[in-house]
């Protein structure tokens, strides 16, 4: 398709070339006009080509985010349960317990779905922009890793925010951008909504699958209740299973008793059938 757009394309300026070349007639600079009309259709002719190509790519490129996008999302759901933790960047507390929190999703990120919602206290000044970067880190799939370069350097200065993402090579422009946005700012309020829902009002505060837990706890504590909140969802979905594997099960028994009663009944008719033969055989020799 797009070698015959290219090839219209070129025919077209050639038709133009043309009816220009005739017109040039009347110019005594013919030569030197010949030239550059040559030349501007060729390179108009390539920018064509190569803004096609270019839509082609960004197009390209949009279909295989959305496919990992998608991927990703299912891998998420497949998690047994949400481990979440209401923070903030300044919050002494806060920044002790991070190493723990930190600790535990390497240990258990396979299994369970860990979710940082962003909770900067007014009296603390740089907790709201500090929110913002980790939020436009998040969008280049680095949040983690970007809020562990916060809480284990404890600088939080505009310079200091800008110097993570070049550490974790992220794109700076689109940090720039995502930074700058409202819309990222409008994130902060969803989050502060949420915690008011759910009761939230002191930092660091953790739900395990539901569970809450005020206060910074050690992290024995909180993978016992990993642990416990991995056994019970496991055997749910152990009970799930076998549920569906007798649902099959009787499934399958009833398709295959109606096998034997078609094949009993065909079983049946052609016994009938034979009879019914055999007694047009005879009154025939009668």
């Amino acid at each position: 398709m797009s070698k015959l757009i290219i090839i219209i394309n070129n025919i077209f300026y050639f038709f133009i070339y043309y009816l220009s070349k005739k017109a040039l007639k009347l110019f005594s600079m013919r030569k030197i006009n010949f030239y550059f009309l040559f030349l501007f259709c060729f390179f108009l002719s390539c920018g064509k080509e190569g803004q096609f190509q270019k839509d082609h790519i960004t197009k390209l490129n949009v279909k295989k985010r959305q496919l990992e996008e998608t991927k990703k999302n299912k891998k998420e759901e497949d998690k047994l349960f949400k481990f979440e933790i209401f923070s903030d960047f300044k919050c002494p507390a806060c920044i002790s317990y991070w190493s723990n929190i930190y600790n535990l999703k390497k240990k258990y990120e396979k299994n369970v779905k860990f979710v940082f919602n962003y909770y900067p206290l007014s009296y603390h000044k740089e907790s709201l922009k500090t929110s913002i970067a980790s939020i436009c880190a998040k969008e280049q799939d680095k949040e983690w890793e970007y809020i562990n370069e916060i809480y284990t350097n404890e600088i939080t200065t505009d310079k200091a925010l800008l110097l993570y993402a070049q550490n974790l090579s992220l794109d700076i422009e689109k940090f720039k951008i995502c930074y700058n946005s409202q819309n990222t700012k409008k994130i902060i309020t969803k989050i502060k909504e949420l915690a008011k829902k759910r009761n939230v009002f002191d930092v660091p505060t953790v739900f395990v699958n539901k569970k809450r837990f005020k206060g910074a706890r050690p992290i024995d504590f909180l993978e016992n209740e990993i642990e416990k909140e991995i056994e019970k969802t496991d055997t749910k979905s152990n009970k799930s299973n076998k549920t569906k594997d007798n649902k099959k099960e009787i499934k399958n028994k009833k398709d295959l008793e109606k096998e034997v009663d078609k094949i009993q009944e065909d079983m049946k008719n052609n016994k009938e059938r034979e009879e019914l033969e055999k007694k047009l055989k005879e009154s025939k020799k009668q």
